[in-house]
């Protein structure tokens, strides 16, 4: 059975009892499958109004395959760390949520309702939701361009706005002693690379990239100049975060005696092992087997350390940490010592001295405090109301 009107597109029961609805589009014979002929006719009716839109209606793929050839060519222009961004939104969040759709059939209230899942449900920050809606804005409007949809559904999306207030957190001196107290029990090969953190606030990254070249032991200092990060199951060298990431860091008599030993130990654990000590190897490094620390371990297992303190050590401060608190930890001793600021973005690799004052603009009441407890003008005056009043001859005495 089928139904026509004046060329307008028809539907047909096919071999097999389902109902097709199709149309000629573009030189082309779009068709929709469908269990029902009522159901046949409506979708008939959508594939015009697509037609009448002037949207592209042959062969529209999922959003599943869109993505991908979006991310493809995406992949030829940006930098490594943010490819591994992008995959990682596409594979864990944007697949799950919209995979199966067509790309013409995502609505704003589709992803206003993942929005709200990502955040309510698996309890995901505000500004992860915001790097998932760049990546998901960028996709659509290539499709927009490519007349797979009339207009980008995300323009009018509400998304998750970051509190400016977020908690920073840092150790107290019991507090990371307890870690490094632990680590060295449970976790030697992790402990090196916990200590130097603290010692220099290097981001994991950069730490898991530290090459023994890259040590002046005689300045003595670290020459900041590469990261790795996990790139499709790879451990890959990546562009520093940003041009103030190149930096060099003065090390502590205490960090560079540390080091001194660990090079020492590595160099026999190489040899003892067979594997090779160079100045091109990594700092930080399986004893047994040489390889490098990698920047998820290194999350991971700071995580499950701070998870394996004895309940009576365990406080606030170490049930939120995470490796980014070693940063934390270290600016804060800085500041606290009346280091200026400054010298605490340069440190930290910041792109300017205004995200640092952001970040730690909670410790500047306190170092003001202090800062007044030390602070005297020298010049004395024996008597404060007499010199006022002498100042101030109109004033009635």
């Amino acid at each position: 059975m089928s139904k026509r009107a004046n060329n307008e597109g028809s539907v047909f029961k096919r071999a097999d009892g389902k109902w097709i609805a199709q149309i000629t589009h573009n030189g082309k014979r779009p068709l929709r499958v469908r269990e029902s002929q009522e159901e046949a006719i409506e979708a008939l009716k959508e594939l015009h109004k697509l037609k009448d839109s002037g949207v592209q209606i042959s062969n529209i793929p999922t959003f599943s395959a869109f993505v991908d050839k979006w991310y493809e060519a995406q992949s030829m222009r940006v930098a490594i760390n943010t490819q591994t961004i992008y995959e990682y939104v596409i594979r864990t969040f944007l697949k799950p949520y919209l995979g199966k759709k067509k790309i013409n059939q995502i609505t704003r209230d589709n992803i206003q309702d993942m929005y709200r899942d990502i955040q309510k449900v698996q309890g995901k920050s505000a500004n992860l939701c915001r790097k998932i809606h760049q990546v998901l804005t960028n996709c659509m409007k290539l499709a927009d361009s490519d007349d797979l949809i009339k207009g980008n559904p995300c323009r009018n999306v509400i998304v998750p706005t970051a509190s400016k207030l977020r908690e920073v957190i840092a150790l107290e001196k019991h507090e990371y002693t307890s870690l490094l107290n632990l680590a060295r029990k449970r976790a030697a090969d992790f402990y090196p690379i916990i200590y130097i953190a603290l010692e220099t606030a290097m981001r994991r990254g950069e730490l898991c990239g530290l090459q023994w070249k890259h040590i002046n032991f005689n300045t003595p200092a670290i020459n900041v100049q590469r990261q790795v990060i996990a790139h499709q199951g790879q451990l890959k060298e990546a562009k520093l975060k940003t041009k103030n990431s190149f930096r060099e860091i003065i090390l502590s008599a205490q960090a560079v005696s540390f080091l001194r030993h660990l090079r020492e130990q590595q160099e026999a654990d190489a040899k003892y092992y067979g594997y090779t000590c160079n100045e091109q190897s990594s700092v930080f490094r399986y004893r047994k087997n040489g390889n490098t620390l990698k920047p998820d371990y290194l999350s991971n297992r700071f995580k499950l350390l701070c998870a394996q303190l004895p309940e009576n050590e365990k406080t606030h401060n170490t049930r939120l940490a995470s490796i980014h608190t070693t940063r934390h930890t270290h600016a804060t001793m800085l500041l606290r010592l009346g280091i200026q600021p400054k010298v605490v973005q340069e440190r930290l690799g910041h792109s300017t001295i205004a995200i640092t004052m952001d970040t730690y603009s909670h410790l500047l009441p306190s170092i003001q405090a202090e800062a007044m407890l030390k602070f005297t003008l020298d010049y004395q005056v024996t008597d404060s109301k007499q010199a006022i009043q002498t100042a101030t001859p109109n004033l009635v005495r």
